[in-house]
């Protein structure tokens, strides 16, 4: 997986799709396809990173492991989505049986779709994201997402999304009464927070 991931990065897509092929287990299988998909989409080739993601689903099939299957098809929509193919990516999302993988993978197609311009469609689909949310069963899981979600912007350089999303963990975290799970939501806003640059905006309200 790491030589095909290696060999994509350095522009030998050929390279990397001939060691992905002769993987056998379905689940690094998948992962490595999509991984190789990411790729070939931020490198502008967008057929073959289609091509790529329906390697990435075939082998995603034959994964018995439910977690690990919805994982890897939602790496492979990723991938999709980062190709232009929202809406295909919107639709496939809804097979992803994990409530946490879905709700994150929806918030990362709505980010990618207002990159492209199209602020309806991100629009549309922050509503299926916020949705898909709520069926996160503890808010212990909602608040690593969103802090997930805020480095995920804050790595694209987009430092207004990633401090939204900072401010939604925290929102969260303030209704953790459990002290285990407050424990740890804490712990992931402190991490999140000295990878977003150690000073939050005044508009984002401490929490205590």
């Amino acid at each position: 997986v790491a030589a095909a991931t290696v060999q994509a990065r350095a522009g030998k897509p050929a390279e990397a799709l001939a060691i992905a092929n002769n993987i056998t287990t379905p689940r690094y299988r998948a992962v490595v396809f999509g991984r190789i998909a990411v790729v070939q989409a931020e490198a502008g080739h967008e057929a073959e990173a289609r091509a790529s993601v329906e390697r990435a689903l075939a082998a995603a099939d034959a994964i018995k492991l439910p977690y690990a299957r919805a994982y890897a098809i939602s790496r492979a929509i990723l991938a999709l989505s980062r190709s232009g193919g929202f809406d295909e990516s919107v639709t496939a999302a809804a097979d992803i049986a994990d409530h946490q993988l879905r709700a994150h993978v929806l918030w990362s197609i709505a980010a990618e779709r207002r990159r492209h311009g199209d602020g309806a469609g991100a629009a549309r689909t922050e509503k299926l994201a916020d949705a898909a949310t709520g069926e996160i069963k503890t808010s212990l899981s909602r608040v690593w997402m969103f802090g997930d979600i805020a480095l995920g912007h804050a790595e694209a350089g987009e430092p207004e999304a990633a401090w939204a999303a900072f401010g939604r963990a925290k929102e969260v975290a303030e209704g953790v009464h459990n002290p285990w799970g407050r424990t740890r939501a804490l712990g992931k806003l402190a991490t999140t927070l000295i990878e977003l640059g150690g000073s939050e905006p005044t508009s984002v309200a401490t929490l205590r």
